[in-house]
This record gives C-alpha cells, sequence and structure tokens, in this order.
C-alpha cells in the first residue's frame, strides 16, 4: 500500500496516508519501502485505536483503503459504511461479498489498480454515489439480521 501511496502521489493525489493499527508484518523491506519514500512525511502511523477515537478519525477520511489478501469478514468495510466513508478494497476472499456494489474492488497484487482507485475516489460524484450504496448496504448487517439468520440456522440444524 506504500507504493501504491506514491503511484497515487505521482498521479496528482494530494491526501495524507494515515494507517491506523499495529505494524503486525513490519519487516526489513516494508521498512527500507517507508524509509525511502518520496512522501514518507504525508504516511503517518497513529497506531492501533478503538471505538469513539477510531470512529472519528474513520469518519474524517477521505476513503478506507482495505486492500488485504484475505480476510474473514472485512468488518472494517462495514464500519466505513457506518461512518459514510468510501471504501477501496479487495476483489478476493470475502471482502466483495461483504461490499458488494458500494466500494471499489481492486486486485491487491495490482499497484496500479489500488493508485487509480485512490485516484478516482475523489471525483464528488463517485464518492457520493459510494457513499449512498454503502448507506444502504450497511443495513445489511445489524445484531438483529445477524442473530435472526443465527436463529434460522440452528432451526434449520434441528429439523434434520
Amino acid at each position: 500500500m506504500l507504493q501504491a501511496y506514491s503511484k497515487y502521489r505521482n498521479n496528482g493525489g494530494t491526501n495524507k496516508f494515515i494507517i491506523v493499527g499495529e505494524k503486525m508484518f513490519w519487516n526489513e523491506q516494508i521498512q527500507n519501502v517507508y524509509e525511502n519514500h518520496p512522501h514518507q512525511n504525508d504516511i503517518l502511523f497513529i497506531g492501533r485505536l478503538e471505538g469513539a477515537a477510531l470512529s472519528r478519525v474513520l469518519a474524517a477520511s477521505a476513503a478506507l483503503l482495505f486492500v488485504s489478501h484475505f480476510e474473514g469478514f472485512g468488518i472494517p468495510i462495514v464500519e466505513a459504511f457506518k461512518c459514510q466513508v468510501p471504501v477501496i478494497t479487495s476483489n478476493t476472499t470475502s471482502m466483495p461479498e461483504v461490499a458488494g456494489k458500494a466500494a471499489l474492488l481492486c486486485n491487491p497484487n495490482d499497484l496500479e489498480e489500488i493508485a487509480q482507485a485512490m485516484k478516482k475516489v475523489s471525483d464528488p460524484e463517485l464518492r457520493e454515489k459510494l457513499v449512498n450504496l454503502g448507506k444502504e448496504r450497511v443495513e445489511l448487517f445489524t445484531w438483529q439480521k445477524s442473530s435472526e439468520m443465527m436463529w434460522e440456522s440452528i432451526q434449520k440444524t434441528l429439523a434434520n
């Protein structure tokens, strides 16, 4: 994502890159990319956030960039929808199912595709469209709906 951010900035992008969370898979290669990044001063590591602090940072964001290789569900996508923030996510594993048509989907291995999605999301019409689709999509992921689906599964299991 650091390399995609460099491409985004080189193509005229102006947003800072704020990274929330711990440096879980940080290694020498990533450190080298970061240390030699031409826009290093615009990359901010703010650590792990929870609750209201996470919601405030997310809600103030131009977009959520969540282009991982594997996720079991993708809760940050739903959190971004709830905060009315456009989402850029992977076209792999569970992310397309969670995002539906409310996000820009990218190949997590294609830096150019990720950088272009970062640029596209600054278009006001596209932003509004994604936010509105996200508002609709988030309604599918409520505790009430989850409990109803769980109860249906229990009933089907008991019936068999």
